[in-house]
């Protein structure tokens, strides 16, 4: 398997991050489907995370 990614950062004030990485998976999900991508999270701050998304291949 190979993975192939994007990392992106979040702002997690006002909770904000649930919509905007929600966003962001349903648009990566139109290109290349649900079961071809998978998410982490990492770096939690009081003003950020930051997110890879990880595309299988």
């Amino acid at each position: 398997m190979k993975f192939i990614g994007i990392r992106r950062v979040f702002s997690t004030q006002n909770e904000e991050q649930y919509s905007t990485i929600g966003a962001f998976w349903d648009e990566m999900s139109k290109l290349h489907g649900i079961e071809n991508i998978m998410g982490l999270g990492c770096n939690w701050t009081d003003k950020s995370i930051a997110y890879e998304f990880l595309f299988l291949l």
